[in-house]
């Protein structure tokens, strides 16, 4: 037969009850309010964007470049911040739907504009073929698109000679030359990755690197 609890005991277990009881309330309160901070501090960095994004205007209507490049990055680092947040303070952008979303088409167009004011710049662009071959062609940027139907960052580059880049496409490393349109010759390879496009002219640095890892480097818009 089991005793009965004594007054002590009971008033033991009452008061742990309330202790955690206590401490639960206590635990809930600090993560609201650290949710609500983390939302205030982020529509904070919202207002410092705007900032930004007027002083950006007035350096490029003043031809600034220097400027321009570290408002630049700033802005880059605000972007950052917002996506991954701030592990010491609360700072990050609220989970629903509708800001996720309209955060997400901030950063596609701020990439649109980056891209944009790169007309005129240095590119090169390349692809990995059967880890054995790299084609690369350099160029400038020449203009810019926003097309939905292609990818998000868009631009029309300039080439060395493109009678020759359309004719030796793929540098025979992806099709023989004189069978574009033979489907069957993809077999095997790996065409369908990609091309992948760098600020700055890399041509040279791309043969020393394939000198290293062995593998053959194919400007397509030139005769070798």
């Amino acid at each position: 037969m089991s005793r009965p609890w004594n007054l002590r005991t009971k008033l033991g277990i009452v008061g742990a009850a309330l202790l955690a009881l206590a401490l639960a309330s206590i635990g809930l309160t600090l993560w609201v309010t650290w949710q609500l901070e983390g939302g205030a501090a982020a529509v904070n960095e919202a207002g410092r964007m705007r900032m930004q994004t007027w002083r950006l205007a007035q350096a490029l209507a003043t031809g600034d470049a220097a400027r321009h490049q570290a408002l630049s990055q700033r802005f880059d680092q605000t972007l950052r911040l917002l996506a991954s947040g701030d592990p010491s303070r609360p700072l990050f952008v609220p989970h629903d739907d509708n800001s996720q979303a309209a955060f997400a088409a901030v950063q596609r167009e701020w990439q649109a504009l980056q891209v944009q004011w790169q007309v005129g710049e240095p590119v090169t662009m390349a692809k990995l073929v059967n880890l054995d071959t790299m084609l690369a062609v350099p160029g400038r940027i020449t203009e810019t698109g926003s097309s939905p139907l292609a990818c998000r960052t868009q631009f029309t580059q300039s080439v060395r000679d493109a009678r020759h880049l359309f004719l030796n496409w793929g540098g025979g490393a992806i099709v023989q030359p004189g069978t574009p349109g033979d489907i069957s010759k993809y077999a095997g390879a790996m065409p369908m990755l990609h091309r992948a496009v760098f600020y700055g002219n890399h041509v040279r640095g791309i043969k020393r690197l394939g000198n290293l890892m062995d593998f053959k480097v194919v400007e397509e818009d030139i005769a070798t």
